[in-house]
């Protein structure tokens, strides 16, 4: 007898529910609001008036980005609050961890959020690439279904997505019972997704 090898269990249950959901519809708020907050302030020239005030571009965008992030913060904690009250969900047994994973993924959103404003013209044009775009980033990402059950190529691929990251994280937390070894990779691969969207937002925006 010899043995077969192991192999990594599926999160199934709250497990995978609770954080697909709060990832998925983080994601999907704050892209929507976001971005079509963000077009109405160019269309009706409110970003103009903001940008004669005595404040830098970068000070202007990074005022954006911070509204962003306090988006999608509340939001993280009204769902964290009702899957612990309404469902019984655990989050692990290291807040810290928790904390990191959770403050880098809404750094994520937000700059994709704002990147989405900065790059579109119209709130139509925001709500639909933001209810598109998060629907495709959810289903890539392992949000629907656990990733350990698509083939492995796929699992690879999925990972040029912060959801895919974020899922990661909330799995070794919840599921694994991992602390901060387990969440360090993927908070840095959320934090370097923020930084890349933000760059690149900063640069499109225009008033």
């Amino acid at each position: 007898v010899s043995r077969s090898g192991s192999g990594r269990p599926v999160p199934r249950g709250i497990a995978q529910s609770v954080p697909g959901m709060l990832t998925m519809f983080v994601l999907m708020m704050t892209l929507i609001y976001g971005g079509v907050f963000l077009t109405l302030e160019k269309r009706s020239g409110m970003l103009r008036r903001q940008a004669s005030l005595p404040l830098s571009p970068r000070t202007l965008f990074l005022g954006k980005l911070a509204g962003r992030v306090a988006l999608s913060s509340l939001q993280i904690a009204i769902l964290l609050v009702a899957g612990a009250v309404l469902f019984g969900a655990s989050y692990g047994n290291s807040p810290v961890a928790l904390a990191l994973l959770l403050l880098c993924y809404a750094f994520a959103v937000a700059s994709l959020a704002t990147l989405l404003g900065a790059a579109l013209s119209t709130p139509e044009q925001a709500s639909t690439v933001g209810w598109l775009l998060s629907m495709v980033l959810a289903a890539m990402g392992g949000c629907w279904w656990p990733s350990e059950v698509v083939p492995r190529w796929l699992w690879h691929a999925a990972h040029v997505l912060p959801t895919a990251w974020a899922m990661d994280g909330f799995h070794a937390l919840i599921s694994f019972g991992r602390g901060l070894e387990g969440v360090w990779l993927p908070s840095l691969a959320l934090a370097g997704f923020g930084l890349v969207f933000t760059v690149l937002g900063s640069r499109l925006l225009r008033v």
